[in-house]
């Protein structure tokens, strides 16, 4: 990533209390975050969030980030092909530790949080990981015409359907039970 947007926080400097951080990416950051990050039909116009970095309770070893972005964004409507702007807005909720015990990575219902390297997050590289995970990925104008969209299976094409694949049931017609 370009060193020009990076957000370094170094975790031991965080207070007790937590730290609370504003940002609000300028236009050279979005240029940059377009070319590099973001795919060739979207571009983003603005981007900035309001967030809090904590240690849980109880614990020195996992951070949290919690608060919100928002970000506008021009594309093309999936359907009419027509410029589209979107205003989006999102919280957030991340956690952070120095590495993961192999029981917590075995357990699958539990979930990873991101790893704290050398000491250190980048907040603009999550802030631009959680921008691209909360960009849909159909995006319709309002007013766009989704009538074709909409399909209905035929009775011809449930009939068809069954031709092909058949009763899955027949083969237990063909076991027999001992008695």
């Amino acid at each position: 990533m370009n060193a020009d947007i990076e957000k370094i926080i170094v975790v031991n400097n965080i207070p007790e209390k937590g730290l609370g951080l504003s940002f609000k990416f300028t236009d050279n950051e979005l240029s940059i975050i377009n070319q590099e990050r973001i795919p060739e039909n979207i571009k983003v116009l603005a981007f900035n969030s309001d967030i809090n970095l904590k240690f849980l309770i109880g614990s020195d070893k996992i951070l949290r980030l919690t608060g919100n972005i928002k970000f506008k964004i021009a594309t093309i409507c999936g359907i009419s092909l027509e410029p589209v702007e979107l205003l989006i807005n999102e919280n957030l909720e991340v956690d952070f530790c120095e590495k993961t015990t192999q029981s917590e990575q075995k357990d699958e219902t539990y979930l990873l949080p991101e790893i704290i390297e050398n000491g250190a997050i980048d907040i603009y590289d999550i802030l631009i990981q959680e921008l691209i995970l909360s960009i849909p990925s159909n995006i319709i104008k309002e007013g766009a015409d989704i009538s074709e969209l909409e399909y209905t299976p035929s009775k011809i094409d449930i009939e068809a359907n069954r031709e092909t694949k058949g009763n899955p049931f027949e083969i237990l017609q063909k076991l027999k039970v001992d008695e």
